[in-house]
């Protein structure tokens, strides 16, 4: 009639968790929970995090400001009579240098913002790791500032 085991099926301890934890939304918002993928089967998916490594920051700081160096030394050369190759950077380095310098600084924080977001997912079934390019970008970028001074230095000559 009665089975052999009785189980409590109710395992509340009565004291309620949330207490005194009323401000924990606002504490995730700043800072984050999530900096790995959990399970093994999630390495190869995009998985979403809220806390990214600290040395990203560096490099996002990096990123920025070569390009805003990039969109300076830019100005200065068109003002020497150089030419801008690129046809939708050159339409609005028409409308002005200050518009230039906002489109191009939205443009790469936008950018870097889905890098940033994308920076712990792969491409190719895992083999080519997003942080992978954020080195690529920089070096590009330093490129093209080192080429830019280059440029500034012969027309001054």
């Amino acid at each position: 009639m009665y089975p052999k085991y009785r189980f409590n099926l109710d395992r509340r301890s009565g004291k309620d968790r949330r207490s005194g934890k009323r401000f924990q939304f606002v504490k995730q918002l700043i800072t984050g929970q999530r900096t790995n993928a959990r399970r093994s089967s999630d390495q190869n998916r995009v998985v979403y995090f809220d806390r990214y490594r600290p040395n990203l920051f560096s490099v996002i700081v990096a990123i920025l400001l070569l390009s805003v160096a990039d969109a300076i030394l830019t100005v200065n050369l068109i003002g020497l009579g150089a030419v801008e190759m690129n046809p939708v950077m050159d339409y609005y380095l028409k409308l002005g240098p200050q518009t230039f310098l906002a489109v191009k600084y939205v443009l790469t924080s936008l950018s870097v913002f889905i890098l940033v977001i994308y920076s712990n997912s792969t491409l190719k079934n895992g083999r080519f790791p997003i942080r992978s390019f954020f080195p690529w970008i920089i070096t590009a970028l330093v490129s093209v500032v080192v080429w830019e001074i280059y440029l500034m230095i012969k027309v001054a000559l």
